[in-house]
């Protein structure tokens, strides 16, 4: 019987379990999130490109999520895994950040927003 792997199993089905929670946490947020943005951004009179691009990361980061449960599930944990979910959550957070910076500004004279 081998005590170190034992002890490693053990620590890497905490961490396994600590991102399931973390990740029911994002799939809860993310999916609240992402109903109430596009009802209210459906419904309004002008769409412009910022806003699909935030639809698009809000339906990115639900797939990531999902994809992630499912890995988990299945048992399949590696330790990159909550640096890789640190990284993707960031970058999605910081592109939706910037894209409702230009919604919060109205139309470009760029065209990037008409």
């Amino acid at each position: 019987m081998d005590l170190d792997s034992d002890i490693k199993q053990l620590l890497d089905a905490e961490e396994a379990g600590r991102e399931r929670r973390s990740n029911h946490l994002r799939l809860s947020i993310l999916t609240l999130f992402l109903v109430l943005f596009a009802i209210f951004y459906l419904k309004s009179e002008q769409h412009y490109p910022a806003g699909y691009v935030i639809l698009a990361d809000f339906v990115t980061l639900l797939t990531y999520s999902l994809l992630l449960e499912w890995l988990l599930r299945r048992g399949w944990y590696h330790a990159a895994i909550k640096y890789v979910s640190f990284g993707f959550d960031l970058t999605c957070v910081s592109i939706m950040v910037v894209c409702s910076l230009f919604l919060s500004r109205g139309p470009d004279p760029n065209g990037w927003m008409a």
